[in-house]
């Protein structure tokens, strides 16, 4: 047993009347959210029928989504994150599966969280550190659904070393506005909580509000995907991202231009990459390390130990592209129904990546992502950049299209910048940045212009629809034109 890392009212004792919580209706001390938390402990100690039987819950942005957390948490009942956006069918296959004693909606938790007389604060109970502490859903490399059980064993390391990387300073608000429902958004919290710094709460992304948020609460960090971070970047004439002391973005790759703008900002943005597996981040890139190559995110985490393997699972050679795995006490309990994993157990990712001889991690492509065409091997996050960087496409997907001759054939879904016509003129500008970066096989020959790219409820890119798009929509040419 150890100390309970997470727990609403250590921080209370610890920070007292200190800022934990801002939302756009009132602003809540450690103090306030530990004793609004003690007024509902009864009503969330019910609703479990044993102390192992998790709890789901619509994770919508909202303080009673964060209230009902923090008191599971507390009370070390297990939890499982829906999406608020899946159907009640998607859900419940969520709650079968997890066997969770029941289903929070919103109204649910307007109801639990109502406050009433607050009791005796919770005496500090040790927690066993194996104990699962949430169970997040992720497709993981399968494409179906599985449970990964999360203990306070895996969040703490993972606390503990984002704290290593970021170097936490007592001032510090992080500006959540990724899904609670997400590990990002989740582990924001957890991390707060520990270390006494303050969660700005938007209860969705609204990209002026992001930046208001910056300038009046003095945030000093934000979480991102790189299609937010696009948005932001469009709109922020006052440069207000400017004012933040780390821009963290991942959830999908960080493009060579977002890059570079940031750079010529003087944007502290660190790249950074991570799974719901290892809650959350693996790697980050360090303090001013904007010369990182362009595909890597620094060193790992102090809470997991990497490796890249081939098909036999041989050591890979620096700079060798291989299949990554994860070990360390960052990494999960298993996923449910399957068998448990422990600390010295590998986790295979699914990403092909690679290590240098100094130890930054580059990633590739996801293994669902890789495309094999007349047996070669294409990453598109390769492709992708090359496309951006002819100065004529802003934006690009790159997926494999089904091909009876080759297995596989490069296709692009491409965003034009504005004022870009279609014509000659196009077609050389992209021809002369591939020729001169890109083998010949590795040149897309299917074709979608779209006005902008599908994307997920968690704002990543939707490569399943954008593949489905160029196969469907696709113009078969060897060249674009």
């Amino acid at each position: 047993m150890s100390a309970h890392p997470f727990s609403i009212t250590l921080a209370a004792r610890r920070y007292g009347d200190a800022i934990a919580l801002i939302t756009d209706e009132r602003t809540w001390s450690f103090r306030e959210l530990a004793l609004a938390c003690d007024a509902m402990r009864d009503r969330v100690r019910a609703l479990a029928a044993s102390p192992t039987q998790p709890v789901a819950l619509r994770a919508s942005n909202r303080v009673q989504t964060v209230l009902t957390l923090l008191c599971l948490i507390e009370e070390q009942s297990p939890f499982v994150l829906v999406h608020p956006r899946l159907t009640a069918h998607e859900a419940d296959l969520l709650v079968r599966d997890s066997h969770a004693s029941v289903l929070l909606d919103d109204s649910a938790l307007d109801e639990l969280t109502k406050l009433c007389k607050n009791s005796a604060q919770w005496t500090l109970a040790p927690v066993d550190p194996e104990r699962p502490l949430a169970i997040l859903y992720t497709s993981g490399t399968s494409g179906s659904p599985k449970g990964a059980t999360l203990s306070h064993r895996a969040f703490a390391a993972s606390a503990r070393a984002s704290a290593e990387r970021l170097r936490w300073a007592p001032q510090d608000r992080w500006l959540l506005c990724l899904p609670l429902c997400h590990i990002g958004g989740l582990s924001v919290l957890t991390r707060c909580i520990q270390a006494g710094a303050t969660v700005r709460l938007l209860a969705r992304f609204d990209p002026q509000r992001v930046l208001e948020c910056i300038a009046e609460d003095h945030c000093t960090l934000a979480s991102v995907v790189p299609t937010m971070l696009h948005t932001l970047l469009s709109i922020d004439t006052a440069n207000s991202l400017a004012n933040l002391r780390v821009l963290l973005s991942g959830g999908a790759h960080t493009s060579d231009t977002l890059r570079a703008q940031c750079a010529q900002r003087g944007l502290a943005l660190r790249a950074t990459y991570g799974l719901t597996e290892v809650c959350s981040q693996v790697c980050t890139q360090p303090a001013r390390d904007w010369s990182t190559v362009a595909l890597g995110c620094g060193p790992v985490l102090s809470h997991v130990r990497a490796e890249i393997v081939d098909a036999a699972q041989r050591v890979c050679a620096p700079d060798e592209i291989g299949l990554l795995r994860v070990q360390g006490e960052g990494v999960m309990s298993g996923y449910l129904h399957h068998a448990p994993l422990s600390a010295s157990d590998w986790l295979d990712t699914g990403d092909f990546a690679s290590l240098s001889e100094d130890g930054v991690l580059t990633l590739h492509a996801r293994r669902s992502d890789l495309i094999v065409t007349g047996g070669e091997n294409v990453y598109p996050v390769e492709v992708e950049q090359a496309l951006c960087a002819s100065g004529a496409v802003h934006d690009a997907l790159v997926v494999g299209v089904t091909d009876a001759q080759w297995g596989q054939r490069v296709g692009a879904m491409v965003v034009l910048r504005e004022g870009t016509a279609r014509g000659e003129p196009l077609r050389e500008a992209i021809e002369r940045t591939l020729s001169a970066r890109l083998a010949r096989y590795k040149w897309p020959t299917r074709w979608v212009f779209a006005s902008e790219l599908p994307l997920l409820s968690s704002g990543k890119s939707d490569r399943a629809e954008a593949a489905r798009r160029v196969a469907r929509e696709g113009v078969d040419v060897q060249s674009v034109d």
